[in-house]
């Protein structure tokens, strides 16, 4: 049972690792589409957006299951939340896009909830799904409404990346409801999932995992086709969310069967997902400079700060005297482990 548990939280931190090399590289061609738009850019953008992201929360998720079950039990899991939120606060000066003190406000929320979930698993996901799908039926995609980032960025300067933050969430109903709704959707899948085993959930049909591997691309597939040629009514919303469930399903099964194969590749990934943190907000502060230096876009810019990436997660997994102890992490866990007041 130990083995299996170390063997499950190795491709967790596995998969981990990959998706934040994925955010670095979405994270630096979202600036570069920022400042200087690009049709081939874009084009890339629209292949991989939402993806890592969706991706992550399931796997948030899971971790979230594990935590509460842990030693350190709900208090220690509450701490974690609140300490998450704060360096999500902090990185929203670095980062339009911040995702952690989202994944603190879902985390938070389904530790208040943890009860009702455990007793009505079935009834939670019908009730979150239901919430799902009728605010993306009532509500409009407008968060064009929260402004252009690059025309923030010539009025505010340094505080455009919080700017834009507050505006998202104070002027765009799409990104405060829709977009939380699904994140704390596919959380709660994950969390799910580490809680009854994933053969358990309601949407694991088949026995082997090849098998859900090829189901779940199929359905993503099938969900590509509805959402472009349904792009600008109600079904093309469903088409594009049920396009990002599946691909994240079968995307990380994937992932898990490549891992299962490749063992050595599943243990440098691993390396990395353990320090996911440290790498999250050292990435944002480079991309953060290259706001503010507000660089023109060119290949040699993109090369350069794809490179830069490239470079901090070679120093991240093979140098452990400082960016490679893991610092954030360390001292994260060494807070909410503290006795408080």
């Amino acid at each position: 049972m130990e083995k299996e548990t170390k063997v499950r939280l190795q491709v967790l931190d596995g998969l981990r690792g990959y998706f934040i090399l994925w955010i670095g590289i979405f994270n630096t061609l979202s600036i570069l589409q920022a400042l200087c738009p690009n049709v081939y850019i874009a084009g890339i953008l629209l292949l991989i957006n939402d993806k890592g992201w969706f991706c992550l929360c399931g796997i948030f998720g899971y971790s979230f299951g594990l935590l509460l079950q842990s030693e350190e039990g709900s208090k220690g899991f509450l701490k974690r939340m609140l300490l998450l939120f704060l360096l999500g606060f902090i990185n929203s000066f670095l980062f339009y896009g911040d995702i952690l003190k989202d994944y603190a406000m879902i985390g938070l929320l389904l530790y208040f909830l943890e009860n009702p979930i455990k007793k009505y698993p079935q009834w939670s996901l019908v009730i979150v799904s239901a919430l799902v799908l009728l605010s993306l039926y009532w509500i409009g995609f407008d968060m064009a409404k929260a402004g252009n980032f690059a025309q923030i960025l010539k009025v505010k300067g340094w505080l455009a990346p919080i700017t834009y933050n507050l505006q998202l969430y104070t002027q765009s109903k799409y990104f405060l409801i829709c977009y939380h709704l699904e994140m704390f959707w596919l959380v709660m899948l994950g969390y799910m999932a580490s809680q009854q085993g994933i053969e358990r959930l309601v949407f694991w049909v088949c026995s082997s995992m090849r098998k859900n591997f090829q189901l779940y691309l199929f359905l993503d597939v099938l969900m590509i086709g509805i959402w472009f040629m349904n792009t600008t009514n109600k079904l093309g919303n469903y088409g594009y969310l049920f396009h990002i469930l599946f691909f994240s399903i079968w995307y990380m099964l994937g992932l898990v069967q490549v891992m299962t194969k490749l063992p050595k590749l599943g243990n440098f990934l691993a390396e990395i997902g353990k320090c996911t943190l440290s790498l999250y907000l050292c990435q944002n502060v480079i991309l953060y400079l290259m706001i503010l230096l507000n660089l023109e876009c060119s290949k040699m810019t993109g090369t350069l700060f794809l490179g830069l990436q490239i470079g901090l997660i070679i120093w991240f997994r093979f140098d452990k005297r400082f960016l490679g102890s893991r610092f954030v992490e360390k001292y994260w866990r060494a807070l909410a482990l503290r006795k408080w007041m």
